[in-house]
This record gives C-alpha cells, sequence and structure tokens, in this order.
C-alpha cells in the first residue's frame, strides 16, 4: 500500500522557521568571524579570500536546505528552499554589516581611509579623468567608505546577490511531495 505525503508525517506540518533562525545564526557567526579574521588580519582585499566565504555561506545554505528536507518527510518545495535559503542570508548579512560597520566605526577607521586612498589612486590611475571628474568620485567615495555606506551597499549587494543564489539554490534542492489522487 502507497503512503501518501500526509500520512508519512503523521498529518503535522513542519515550519520553515526553526531551520531559518538556526541557519541565519549560523551564517551569521561565521561571516562575523570570517570578516573579523580578514580584517583584523590584514589581509581584506586579498583577491579570492571572498570566494572562499562565499563557498562557505552557500554550503551552510544547502545544509540548511537539507535539514529541512530531512525534517519535512523528504520534501520541500520551491518556495518553501527560498524562503529558508533567503531570509537566512538576509539576516546573516544585515547582522554582519552592522558588526563591519561597528567595527569600523571604532577600531577600523584606519583600515577605512587606507582602503579610500587605495581605491583612489585606482581611479587616479584611469586614463582620460581630468580634475573636476576626480573631485566627483572623491566626494561620492568618501561617503561610501564610511560605516554606514559600507553598511548600506552590503545590505543592499546582499539583497539582490543572495536572492538570485537562493533561487538556484530553491530549484537545484527542491525536492515537492508527490501528487495525490
Amino acid at each position: 500500500m502507497a503512503h501518501t505525503y500526509a500520512e508519512e508525517l503523521g498529518g503535522r506540518s513542519v515550519s520553515i522557521w526553526p531551520t531559518v533562525w538556526k541557519f541565519a545564526l549560523i551564517l551569521a557567526a561565521f561571516k562575523i568571524g570570517y570578516s573579523l579574521l580578514v580584517q583584523t588580519s590584514g589581509l581584506a582585499g586579498t583577491p579570492g579570500l571572498g570566494l572562499v566565504g562565499f563557498v562557505v555561506a552557500v554550503v551552510l545554505l544547502v545544509a540548511a536546505l537539507r535539514s529541512f528536507r530531512a525534517r519535512n518527510g523528504g520534501h520541500m518545495t520551491f518556495g518553501q528552499g527560498f524562503v529558508i535559503a533567503f531570509v537566512a542570508s538576509l539576516i546573516s548579512v544585515v547582522v554582519s554589516a552592522a558588526v563591519d560597520a561597528v567595527y569600523l566605526a571604532t577600531a577600523g577607521r584606519e583600515r577605512l581611509a587606507a582602503l579610500l586612498e587605495t581605491t583612489m589612486s585606482q581611479v587616479e590611475a584611469s586614463p582620460g579623468m581630468d580634475a573636476q571628474t576626480l573631485q566627483a568620485a572623491r566626494s561620492f567615495l568618501e561617503v561610501v567608505f564610511t560605516p554606514g555606506g559600507l553598511f548600506f551597499v552590503a545590505v543592499l549587494g546582499g539583497v539582490i546577490g543572495w536572492c538570485i543564489v537562493s533561487l538556484i539554490l530553491a530549484a537545484l534542492q527542491k525536492r515537492p511531495p508527490p501528487l495525490e489522487a
């Protein structure tokens, strides 16, 4: 005799929120620790380190989706997967960006100033930059390279980037329940 999806779960509905909160906290802790390690070691801006953090975050999101699916009788819809991955990553982005902003506002001020000057030297090296364009770029970058500016940029980039990643992961990890006749 074939069992239906509802029978497998004993008629209960499994909430996504325990998984969301658990993995949001795990992701936030990882991102905070990784960011502080990179900032304090002076490795910020090193090519490839951002990719390492991204890969670990994606692996944690896949673990979150598989954890929910296991608790949900082996099934997960695309919508459930997207909400779990997106909300967990969004919470972790906001928390880690806030911690980064506090760090940069206190202990990381000289790092922030050095980052601004490095970026400005790259802009100045561009051919065809006149004095007016350079002044406009400096004014813009002085607003962006503040703790609040970097918080805003991190959250905006996180919303867009993790939305795309969450859509992909949800599509790859979904396993909808069988249709009941």
